[in-house]
């Protein structure tokens, strides 16, 4: 098993300055990684030309192509949120190790990863942050994922059906992963997952 850990993110390809922008500052401070990119159309070249550079830090990219038709027809709260957010379903469909990082491609990511890594899971499916002043769900743009419980329990199946059922009624993917982690998750500090702008709201 691979001493590397396990970073996911999900991104189509006119998004991929910022997926960049968020390889290059988890590259910043941690070393020994294993980025698993879920995509549908992001050219094999750019994967050739991201391994070369990151193979100097003991970091390595893989290309995982997801069939996009599986989740392109669940809504999504907003216009800006795309139907690749429900890729992250699929993590235990590819991930290798037994837990893996899933990071939204928007973020940044300012320090080393080392203790998020080492914490217990506890039995829950998910370490995350509470999202925002809602204390009993969690934002899905960080989630250190269980991934071997995940795989045990046909999480990406119990989720597909899930959304199927309640799409239209909750917050996109992050609303149906709250209904099926409800109190199966682990809370940690918001330092994890912070999110500017929600140290100035009263």
């Amino acid at each position: 098993m691979s001493t590397k850990k396990a970073i996911v993110l999900g991104a189509d390809n006119n998004y991929r300055e910022k997926l960049e922008t968020t390889i290059k500052s988890i590259c910043y401070h941690n070393r020994d990684l294993k980025f698993y990119i879920f995509n549908e159309d992001i050219p094999k070249e750019w994967f050739y030309l991201m391994d070369k550079r990151l193979e100097e830090i003991n970091c390595e990219i893989l290309n995982i192509k997801i069939d996009a038709e599986k989740v392109k027809h669940f809504s999504t709260p907003d216009k800006h949120i795309k139907y690749m957010t429900y890729f992250r379903y699929f993590i235990a469909e590819f991930v290798k190790e037994d837990r893996a990082l899933y990071l939204d491609c928007d973020m940044v990511v300012h320090g080393n990863i080392d203790l998020l890594f080492q914490k217990d899971f506890e039995e829950n499916y998910i370490i995350a942050v509470p999202d925002g002043w809602y204390k009993n769900i969690f934002n899905a743009g960080m989630m250190m994922v269980n991934v071997h419980k995940w795989k045990t329990d046909n999480i990406c199946q119990n989720l597909l059906e899930l959304t199927a059922e309640k799409h239209q009624e909750v917050y996109g993917d992050q609303g149906v992963l709250n209904l099926l982690f409800e109190n199966k998750w682990k809370k940690v500090s918001p330092h994890y997952n912070f999110m500017v702008g929600l140290d100035t709201l009263a």
